[in-house]
């Protein structure tokens, strides 16, 4: 019953912003003002599209599944955006344009060859959802406590290490940190 719930609630919501979604860029384009959620995944893209900075009510990227290297700094023009999703991409580096956007409320980096995460991560304070799992980090920056809203954070398979766990714990008592813990051979 519950699967049938889930199912009719999806269907709701996306007559309700049908309009508002566009699933190619060319067609996004064409109406810049109405795009709030852009669905990028899969497109083959090695380049970050700049005209998505023109969407100015946009507030869901999905640019998961690519093989961008970089995300412009431009990126933080966006003031609208709650979610951004780039996902199995080859991102090195959190860019400032990511850090910029101050209405950010979900990050999804999992499965980038990020080595860190950068101290100006803690400018985005709405930030309630981080998820950097598969991706090469050490350790999160102490800046990161200062995340008040952070309520789910998944740093699974990356070399974070098992007695960092009580510092995140303190840093965010009430939020859910998954972990796991590996050898960290070869590092």
């Amino acid at each position: 019953m519950q699967k049938y719930f889930f199912i009719a609630f999806f269907l709701v919501l996306g007559s309700c912003y049908a309009q508002e979604t566009f699933t190619s860029l060319s067609s996004a384009i064409k109406s810049p003002d109405q795009v709030k959620f852009l669905y990028l995944s899969k497109e083959k893209l090695k380049v970050f599209p700049l005209e998505i900075i023109a969407f100015s009510n946009l507030e869901y990227l999905d640019l998961s599944k690519n093989k961008l290297t970089s995300i412009p700094d431009t990126l933080k023009h966006l003031t609208k955006l709650k979610t951004l999703v780039l996902s199995h991409n080859k991102l090195t580096e959190i860019s400032s344009g990511i850090t910029g956007l101050e209405n950010l409320e979900a990050l999804y980096l999992a499965r980038n060859p990020i080595k860190r995460i950068p101290k100006s991560i803690a400018n985005l304070q709405n930030l309630i959802a981080f998820d950097c799992w598969e991706c090469s980090i050490e350790e999160l920056p102490e800046e990161m406590k200062n995340l008040k809203k952070l309520k789910e954070i998944d740093v699974r398979q990356t070399y974070i290490r098992e007695q960092d766990a009580g510092i995140y714990n303190k840093w965010w008592p009430e939020a859910k940190i998954q972990t796991t813990w590996g050898c960290n051979c070869g590092k």
